[in-house]
């Protein structure tokens, strides 16, 4: 599995720059094609974790290497996606007209559609493998609240933070900023509940990054401001955020999670202003994301039947299946998009 990581730090470096002069990429480091080529870094990480857990054996000394960092990174592998999500809907809110009243449409129902197909696939799958699952389980792995392999707990909290934004920016259609707050209020209210029903502790200890990132879209001018003003603080502060993403880790209590993962998301806003990802793969990656989020889960329960020996073969064999079964959906989804124009028309 090691070998994959340095593979994908190799796809990083592709076509990355790195400004060496004193100008700062303010204009772009956090722009679509930048947070995209980011966000394909995470997703990757992600897609090798979940392959890494195809077998509960790691003998070869690859894997054991890699196995630290896995547990090491955790939960942080979504912040950025939480993030940029918040920050790119809020952006949005601000400068596109009438966006809240096609965002239920093309986004919350859109999304959800896509989900429910792709759940249905899992069902079939679960079925023919005799899996173990409840009549429960399985109607509400089709809310997320539940999971058969298809994406569970992060597309729960995707469709929860979808719901509350429609809830805040109905009571503050004109009012941009309160319905940003109303938005945090809300979310802090999720994380106290599932707290209090003892959910698994994934399911919202990184929640609080999707408001975070909308209320970043109002003080960014700020924040560049200060970090920007020469390269002793921006050289300062990328040391901190670095220090404290690796040394705070050790701290236990699940209610300083988020500021461990606050200094890992610094880090990243720091160096983006230094370094350009632009890597076509990572983009690619990180446009489709939601996709490879519910669909890796197909090629990683099926690869294991046929006695196939986990190694670098059958770890290419769910990375190749995936982004095939990608390509695939996609291609689907697109075809039932132009026929129902068509229709419509």
């Amino acid at each position: 599995m090691l070998l994959f990581v340095g593979i994908l730090l190799f796809i990083c470096l592709y076509r990355s720059k790195v400004l060496v002069s004193k100008t700062f990429d303010t204009d772009n480091y956090i722009s679509r094609t930048r947070t995209q080529s980011i966000n394909g870094i995470f997703v990757s990480l992600i897609l090798l974790s979940h392959t890494y857990g195809i077998t509960d054996t790691h003998d070869n000394i690859l894997d054991v290497l890699y196995n630290p960092a896995k547990v090491f990174l955790g939960q942080f592998v979504v912040v950025t996606f939480l993030f940029y999500s918040g920050y790119g809907i809020m952006e949005s809110i601000l400068h596109k007209k009438d966006y809240m009243k096609s965002f239920p449409k093309k986004r919350l129902l859109k999304l959800w559609i896509q989900f429910a197909c792709i759940s249905v696939i899992y069902v079939i799958l679960n079925l023919i493998l005799q899996t173990d699952e409840s009549l429960f389980t399985y109607v509400f792995s089709f809310t997320g609240l539940t999971s058969i392999g298809n994406g569970g707990w992060f597309m729960f909290a995707i469709f929860i933070l979808y719901l509350i934004i429609i809830l805040s920016f109905f009571i503050f259609k004109k009012k941009p900023l309160w319905g940003a707050i109303l938005t945090t209020i809300l979310v802090v209210g999720v994380i106290i509940t599932e707290l209090l029903l003892d959910f698994p502790s994934y399911y919202f200890s990184t929640l609080i990054f999707f408001p975070a990132g909308m209320l970043f879209s109002f003080i960014q001018k700020t924040f560049l401001k200060i970090v920007t003003k020469n390269h002793l603080i921006w050289g300062c502060l990328t040391v901190i955020s670095i220090v404290g993403f690796a040394l705070l880790k050790r701290i236990s209590f699940i209610l300083f999670y988020p500021i461990w993962c606050g200094f890992g998301l610094l880090m990243v806003l720091l160096i983006s202003l230094k370094v350009k990802f632009e890597n076509p793969i990572l983009i690619w990656l990180g446009q489709n994301a939601f996709s490879v989020f519910m669909l890796q889960g197909i090629p990683q329960m099926i690869v294991p039947l046929f006695n196939i020996p986990v190694n670098i073969i059958s770890y290419l064999i769910v990375f190749v299946s995936t982004i095939g079964l990608v390509f695939l959906f996609n291609f689907i989804m697109k075809l039932l998009a132009k026929r129902n124009k068509q229709a419509v028309t």
